[in-house]
């Protein structure tokens, strides 16, 4: 043993198993390197991990696995995750997760007052605008909220996805057109002087 520096030292010269692990003479599992990178598995055909350069992939005894292995189980949970990005998966199936919008934009007029996922607004004319977003959102089957608190001149305000006349479309994975019109004012549009608007897959 040693109190300080390295305790052991493998080499091989070529990819594949560097360490068995037995167990009344069994192997049970593997630490060996491919590609450069390292990996550990247990017995043939059971999982393991391989260390990527800036990932951690899934991984067998056969190599690389993709779709097959999950991370944990019904009874045997995992606690806290914590993430600075994305989680991708099917949607159907993420089940128990507490999400925020895909994307928000607190507007003043046509001017961005805050946002989160909003890399600019695309002006038409006047209360006709896209929110463009800054990543493009999983897909094009997201919904809309709005609030607007009104126009100087006019008594209530109402906002609709696409352009005038449905002029440009409507969802998109990078963006959507919105249109705002005074519900007194037939075909009158104008910015509310504050509006905000959430996109939630």
């Amino acid at each position: 043993s040693r109190s300080n520096g390295i305790s052991g030292d493998f080499n091989n010269g070529s990819d594949g198993d560097i360490i068995w692990l037995r167990k009344a003479g069994n192997v049970v599992g593997a630490i060996g390197t491919g590609g450069g990178q390292s990996y550990i598995h247990g017995v043939t055909g059971q999982t393991g991990l391989y260390w990527g350069t800036n990932n951690i992939y899934p991984y067998r005894s056969t190599g690389l696995n993709h779709n097959t292995i999950d991370l944990g189980q019904t009874n045997y949970r995992f606690k806290d995750g914590y993430f600075s990005g994305n989680l991708y998966g099917n949607g159907s199936n993420l089940t128990g997760i507490s999400s925020g919008p895909a994307g928000h934009a607190n507007l003043q007029g046509s001017s961005i007052r805050g946002s989160a996922n909003v890399s600019s607004i695309s002006n038409h004319g006047t209360g006709d605008f896209t929110i463009n977003w800054s990543s493009a959102l999983a897909n094009s089957g997201y919904s809309m909220t709005g609030l607007t608190n009104g126009h100087v001149a006019l008594t209530h305000v109402i906002a609709y996805i696409g352009g005038p006349n449905n002029a440009g479309g409507t969802y998109s994975t990078t963006g959507v057109r919105m249109s705002v019109h005074a519900s007194n004012h037939s075909g009158y549009r104008a910015y509310p002087n504050y509006h905000t608007y959430s996109a939630q897959l």
